[in-house]
């Protein structure tokens, strides 16, 4: 990660437990080989975004909140759907000394639309979210740049 993106994505590193930090990372790492290779292959998705302006430490900042959606929110938010289905909704889950209730999964679903507001005012689509790999996340991403551009183009 650039020294920029670590700096914006620090305050929420810090507050995760070691294991999960470590496995946010190198989801982060891996995301940042595969834009590399994408460059060196010269990808056409990833060069429409470059000359749209888009930036190294941009497209990190976006692989980490990604990568925190894919590794933290997103597996607590499917415990915590609200309604019937929602596991920890009726019936307690334990794993351990945690337990996952009605209280946490109001926690986790006030994150969430945290989370959600905070990438809205930065333009992030929630789509960008659920992207699996880099090369998924530049072809989302170049989409909404394509749908940017003026007509004539």
């Amino acid at each position: 990660m650039t020294p920029a993106a670590q700096f914006a994505c620090t305050p929420i590193l810090e507050k995760l437990n070691s294991k999960v930090r470590r496995g946010v990372i190198q989801r982060v790492e891996a995301m940042v080989r595969e834009l590399d290779f994408l460059v060196q292959r010269e990808d056409r998705y990833l060069s429409l975004l470059k000359s749209a302006g888009w930036k190294d430490h941009h497209f990190h900042v976006i692989f980490f909140l990604n990568s925190f959606y894919q590794r933290v929110l997103g597996p607590q938010k499917s415990a915590a759907r609200e309604g019937p289905e929602g596991l920890g909704t009726f019936v307690p889950i334990h794993h351990g000394s945690v337990v996952f209730d009605r209280r946490s999964a109001q926690q986790v679903n006030a994150a969430e639309r945290n989370f959600n507001t905070m990438n809205q005012q930065l333009n992030v689509s929630v789509h960008w979210l659920h992207a699996n790999t880099c090369r998924d996340l530049i072809y989302l991403m170049a989409g909404v740049a394509l749908d940017e551009r003026p007509v004539d183009q």
